[in-house]
This record gives C-alpha cells, structure tokens and sequence, in this order.
C-alpha cells in the first residue's frame, strides 16, 4: 500500500510531538526533582503518593494531640505535686497541734494556715490549661470545684488519639483525685476537720486527722503515678510516630523522588530522538517532493 505525503507528515507530525512531550516530562522532572509531577505522569504511583501524604498529613494530626495531652498531663502533674506539699505541710501542723508543747494560740495560728491551704487546693483543683478546667472531667467551661470544695464536675476524663491505634486519657476527674468518689478520701473534708480540731483547741481530733493525711497523701501520690505513666504513653506514641513517619517519607520518595544520573541519561536520550526526528524532516520533505516531481 502506497503511503501517501499526508500519512507521512502525520506521522512526522505525531513523532516530534512525542519526542517534544518526552523531553519537556524529563526537564520538568529534572527541575522538580520529582518523577510525578501531574497525575497523568503515572497514576498508580500517584495515587500511592496520596496515600502516603494523606498518612503523613494524619501523623502529624497526631503529633499535636500527644502535644496537646502532654500539656494536660503536665499540668496536671505540676498541680499535684504542689497538692502533695501541702498535705505534707498540712501533717507536719497537725504533728505540732497534737504536742503538748503548742497552747491554743498556737493551734489558732496552725488553723489560720490550714483555712489558707483549704483555699489553695481549691486554686489547684481548678487548675484551668488553654481556657479547659482539666478536673472537670466532660464540664470542662466551668470550674471544677466551688469554694467551700463542692465538686462541679462529672466523673469523665479526656481521651485522646495519639498515635494510630493508641488512646491515652489527658485528664483525670477531680471527684476521684480529692474527693470520695470512688471509695477516695474527701481531702478537702481533712484540711477542714484539721483546721476545726485546732481551732477548737481539741488535740484528739487533731490526732486523728492524721490518718486522713496519710490517707490523702496516698490518694495524690498514687493520682501523680497514673498522670506519669500516661505521659510515659504520649511519649512512647510519638516516637512509635517518628518511626512511621520516617517509613512513610522513604516510601513515597522511592515512588516520587527522581533519579537524577538516570534522569539525566533519558534527557540526553530525549534530546538525541527530538534532534534525529527533526534532522530528518528536510530529507522526507525533499523526498516527496522528487516524487512529485
């Protein structure tokens, strides 16, 4: 079959577009340091590469929810040490209110201390981090505890994702860290009954409120333990983060980052078929020609 001069410049025609289109693909690689740069460049691995940005995009969602628990949870860490000295404090008043060697005026001055620490727990227990009462458990807008130490909150505490497949709780519930929920020591009952017994000069009671400090002191004690192992969690969930990410960064450069020594090679490739095409334009174009003539 005779092939005509329309057929031959068409396919002339479709070559140097080709080669056109294979050398601009190679230098916007080149330029970009990528192998896709549009969907259409390859579209398995560029739907791979979403996948794997979206899942980097997630990790990094993460990363600031283990950072937002961590703030919670070292807040909340920093209020109980604080609860801690006092009761501390506070036993070492009633050790001294229960001597022999302390007079009423004594126990009056010790009460007068008691009544401020009452007040301070108070302060701690609405230990208030980016505008949330962290004691408040899911009444979080409000203040945990009211002055005379009534709890306001409920007994939830804050859970958040931080790492695939890993929740930690952020908070914990002022019911149960200070007051007598759960089978817990009310401590703001304690501090109460401490200053009563030395106000009221009435070293018995003052003896006996001992056993609810120690009590107390446990109850925090054991609240301070829980709040450590769950930033133990936050921040074993962010390195278990940092090795996904890494994963999921090699994958998506061995799918989208660009080989330059090979790129380099298709460039020159690219150029030599763009050139051959081109230097035998003239010889086809002169060819139909002789045969027209």
């Amino acid at each position: 079959m005779r092939v005509t001069d329309q057929q031959m410049f068409s396919t002339l025609t479709w070559r140097i577009n080709r080669n056109w289109e294979r050398l601009e693909k190679v230098q916007d690689q080149i330029a970009s340091g990528q192998k896709i740069n549009k969907p259409s460049d390859d579209p398995v691995s560029s739907a791979r590469t979403g996948i794997l940005d979206e899942t980097l995009s997630r990790l990094d969602d993460m990363d600031r929810t283990a950072d937002k628990a961590s703030g919670f949870l070292e807040a909340t860490e920093g209020a109980l040490g604080q609860v801690s000295d006092l009761l501390i404090r506070a036993r070492e008043l009633a050790v001294q209110g229960a001597s022999d060697g302390y007079d009423a005026q004594d126990r009056d001055d010790m009460a007068i201390e008691v009544r401020a620490m009452f007040d301070q727990l108070v302060a701690l227990g609405n230990l208030d981090v980016n505008g949330r009462y962290v004691f408040a458990g899911f009444l979080s807008d409000q203040p945990a505890f009211q002055a005379d130490g009534t709890y306001n909150g409920d007994s939830n505490e804050l859970e958040l994702r931080v790492s695939p497949g890993l929740q930690v709780k952020a908070t914990l519930a002022g019911g149960q860290v200070f007051g007598a929920a759960g089978g817990g020591t009310d401590i703001f009952a304690v501090l109460d009954g401490l200053a009563t017994a030395l106000e009221t000069d009435n070293t018995a009671n003052i003896q006996n409120a001992l056993d609810g400090l120690d009590t107390s002191l446990t109850q925090i004690n054991s609240a301070r333990s829980l709040v450590g192992s769950r930033l133990d969690s936050v921040q074993l969930a962010k390195g278990w983060n940092d090795r996904l990410r890494t994963g999921a960064k090699t994958q998506r450069a061995d799918v989208r980052d660009l080989d330059l020594g090979k790129a380099s090679m298709e460039l020159a490739m690219a150029q030599q078929a763009l050139q051959a095409t081109l230097a035998s334009t003239p010889r086809m174009m002169a060819q139909s020609l002789l045969n027209y003539l």
